[in-house]
């Protein structure tokens, strides 16, 4: 492989993984998890390379990107950092995920009706 087709696999990687953090940082930021800081993503050349979307804006599903090679090692510990913020976000998530289900059941429990039959109590203490 060619010096260039290295630099442009490196590119290419360190785009995604730009967009990766990028995402999991905006994530952070938006649910107040810390989880680093946000980073811009890059523009150009590399960019261009990497054939499929990452997902850059909320809601937006990402796919791998495809056309790319192996990552570099120079990338592997930037990855592996990508990764564990992204396990912290999905972390995160899913407790706040189960605790909305524990107030959903919760509120679910209260009974319905006109109540003109039943007491009108709600235990606030526990």
């Amino acid at each position: 492989m060619s010096a260039d087709a290295i630099s442009d696999d490196r590119a290419a990687w360190a785009v995604v993984l730009d967009r990766l953090e990028a995402d999991a940082n905006a994530m952070a930021d938006t649910t107040g998890n810390p989880a680093g800081n946000a980073t811009e993503t890059p523009e150009g050349d590399a960019a261009e390379r990497v054939e499929s979307g990452t997902g850059t804006s909320a809601g937006e599903p990402w796919s791998p990107p495809r056309g790319l090679g192996p990552i570099p090692a120079e990338l592997v510990a930037r990855a592996r950092s990508v990764h564990r913020t992204q396990l912290a976000a999905a972390e995160y998530l899913e407790g706040r995920r189960d605790e909305a289900a524990r107030h959903l059941a919760a509120v679910s429990a209260v009974p319905r009706g006109d109540g003109a039959d039943r007491s009108r109590y709600l235990d606030v203490i526990g």
